[in-house]
């Protein structure tokens, strides 16, 4: 097992597959399993299958950050009896949603303490990433001020970011998603699993994955 490294292709050697990596020695596996959004998995695929590839890098994503922002919960008047919040683009706000993670789960924060995030960019906000960490929790203090009543000063701040991460599917992608399918056949022992095709959520990934494991499985 190799982590932490990249996979530069993919190419047949006999019946199995051929996995180059850089920076290290190349790969023999009877499957692979490409669990990786469409835009990462096109390179590795090209070689083999050049239409593949297309189809793959044409699957949009939208880039997002999160911002986590702690809290005394003596200074937050909301009652906090939700999950969170979903802002309607016809606001004209930055802000895409807000959750209230020690509501949504347990053991988020201790007691007493409140932890919240609020997501930005998207595909109708990637030039908001642009900003610097510190700017970007700014802003997400002084929307959480004004859609909240919220106007405590944070614990501390914490600024995730993920490139090209959001799959935005568009008409025809389930089309595409067939076609995808269609031509990895025609591969034999190679597999695509990730967010970008068949639903976004966890849940999603994590049949997409075990369907995966099935087929393999029932080939061996």
């Amino acid at each position: 097992m190799k982590t932490g490294v990249r996979v530069a292709s993919i190419s047949r050697e006999g019946e199995a597959w051929r996995v180059a990596i850089e920076g290290a020695d190349a790969m023999i596996a009877d499957e692979v399993v490409l669990a990786t959004p469409g835009h990462a998995a096109a390179p590795i695929t090209r070689g083999v299958d050049a239409e593949l590839a297309d189809e793959l890098a044409a699957i949009s994503y939208a880039s997002t950050a999160t911002v986590f922002l702690a809290f005394r919960r003596a200074d937050v008047k909301h009652p906090l009896d939700a999950v969170g919040f979903l802002v309607p683009r016809p606001l004209g706000r930055p802000i895409l949603a807000a959750t209230w993670a020690s509501s949504k789960w347990e053991s988020r924060a201790p007691e007493g303490g409140v932890l919240m995030r609020a997501f930005f960019g998207g595909a109708w906000g990637e030039e908001l990433l642009a900003k610097s960490d510190d700017d970007l929790a700014k802003l997400a203090l002084s929307e959480l001020a004004a859609l909240m009543d919220l106007h405590a000063e944070p614990l501390f701040s914490r600024v995730f970011r993920f490139d090209r991460a959001s799959p935005q599917p568009v008409v025809g992608h389930l089309a595409r998603v067939k076609r995808i399918r269609g031509r990895l056949e025609a591969l034999r022992g190679v597999h695509v699993a990730a967010s970008g095709f068949d639903g976004v959520g966890i849940p999603d990934c994590v049949r997409q994955a075990n369907e995966i494991a099935t087929r393999i499985l029932g080939a061996s």
